[in-house]
């Protein structure tokens, strides 16, 4: 499921990618991508990796649009959302359907391709490898097979629903996945369920607001170097020790004005025994807050923009503490 690009080591560890066109190194987060994509890829209970295969057969098999890999899965990736996970992602179908709904929303919004940025190194754009008329017909098709999706996911009659995923897959997809099994196979319950919730602990489901979905929002979490100077990308390092500080930072392509809510949520026999247990959701607090490593064990951060009562872009970052 990785698709990190091919990357160079500088003197000192900086990790960069070569830009051809303009003949420069770019920054890379090879280890960042890919904890970034098992974090999306559980949020969906696994079927997102099996989301992004079928688009790329779609795109192989049809060749009504080209993208390259990279940032289709990018794409996908950005599209899974904090929002009714157990629902909206509780197996292959409905995990395609929302993904290309929600994709298919976000280019409507944006005519113009905007920068897609490399969501494990914002710095690092992929733009240079594509262009605006292959983006242009991408958004077009994406639009039409969401509502094809869409039809064939609603279709009550069996033979009628194989059918129509057929038109989208091809005559041979039912034999070669026994009957649309890839698209009715009942995914793996989220990463969530059967987790004791903490005190005070609320879902966002339970905070009186709708899914709108339609933009992005991405956490950046860094920790800070113990001598008080600098600090590293978490998913670059994999995990803060103890008694450090995390700084987290959204950033969205929501337009003001919006609030930001957040939730800390952490797990673990250090935790629980010191009565350190939380999972509330902290309306107001800004785009970037500071928390404190005290806790051993594998928590999680999440941030929800909400605009008019709707969410209307969310992220998850996973905080490993050791």
């Amino acid at each position: 499921m990785q698709q990190s690009l091919p990357h160079l080591i500088l003197p000192g560890g900086r990790q960069v990618i070569v830009n051809s066109e303009v003949e420069q190194f770019e920054e890379t987060n090879p280890e960042g991508y890919t904890a970034w994509m098992k974090e999306k890829d559980s949020l969906t209970g696994g079927n997102l990796r099996k989301v992004i295969r079928l688009v790329k057969y779609l795109r192989d098999s049809k060749d009504t649009f080209r993208i390259p890999s990279v940032i289709l899965t990018a794409l996908l990736g950005e599209q899974v959302q904090v929002y009714d996970t157990g629902n909206r992602y509780s197996g292959v179908p409905t995990t395609l359907v929302h993904l290309i709904e929600d994709l298919a929303a976000w280019l409507a919004l944006n005519p113009l391709m905007p920068v897609i940025a490399d969501p494990s190194c914002p710095q690092t754009s992929f733009n240079h490898r594509w262009d605006q008329d292959r983006y242009a017909n991408f958004a077009k098709h994406i639009q039409s097979y969401a509502t094809r999706m869409r039809t064939a996911l609603d279709e009550q009659d069996k033979d009628k629903s194989v059918k129509l995923w057929q038109e989208l897959f091809g005559d041979g997809f039912r034999a070669r996945a026994t009957a649309s099994a890839s698209l009715a196979e009942a995914g793996r319950p989220t990463s969530r369920e059967g987790v004791t919730r903490a005190p005070s602990e609320r879902s966002i489901e339970e905070m009186g607001v709708q899914w709108a979905g339609g933009r992005w929002a991405r956490i950046e979490a860094r920790v800070a170097n113990p001598i008080g100077t600098g600090s590293v990308d978490l998913r670059r390092s994999g995990f803060a020790p103890v008694g450090r500080d995390l700084y987290f930072t959204v950033t969205t392509d929501a337009p003001q004005p919006y609030e930001i809510w957040w939730k800390v949520r952490n797990h673990g026999p250090d935790a629980e025994s010191a009565h350190g247990l939380r999972g509330q959701i902290t309306p107001g607090r800004g785009p970037r807050i500071h928390e404190r490593t005290m806790y051993r064990g594998r928590h999680y951060v999440e941030v929800w923009i909400v605009k008019n009562g709707k969410v209307v872009a969310s992220d998850h970052h996973d905080v490993v503490i050791r």
